[in-house]
């Protein structure tokens, strides 16, 4: 036990907060990956597919997302209306993904090999 904390004390301490961040990220993308689920229901909706049964029930909250959403844009934008809104918002996420988890892997090994480097 003495020997762990030492450990923590002299070696992980210092990398610990960049660690906590590469993981903060990782779990971001995490969540944005839920959204993508999530999206599902409206591209079923945008093809005029029936979005029926207990699976689609259980997002009905993810309209009232996508209708926040676009209340935030302003009044003439042409991405209120579905044709061009779905697209947007569907590649922006996943180039936010994308953003997030690069960044946290990069964050998680520059200072993983760190660790490394100072221990030896």
């Amino acid at each position: 036990m003495r020997f762990l904390l030492r450990f923590y004390r002299e070696h992980l301490l210092r990398y610990l907060p960049w660690l906590l961040l590469g993981i903060l990220l990782l779990t971001l993308a995490g969540a944005l990956q839920a959204g993508l689920a999530a999206s599902f229901k409206f591209v079923l909706e945008a093809l005029g597919l029936q979005s029926g049964g207990a699976e689609m029930k259980a997002l009905a909250h993810a309209a009232a997302g996508k209708a926040w959403l676009q209340s935030l844009l302003p009044e003439g934008s042409p991405f209120r209306k579905d044709l061009y809104f779905l697209p947007v918002l569907l590649v922006s996420m996943f180039f936010v993904q994308g953003v997030l988890i690069y960044s946290g892997t990069m964050v998680i090994v520059r200072f993983g090999i760190g660790a490394t480097q100072w221990l030896r």
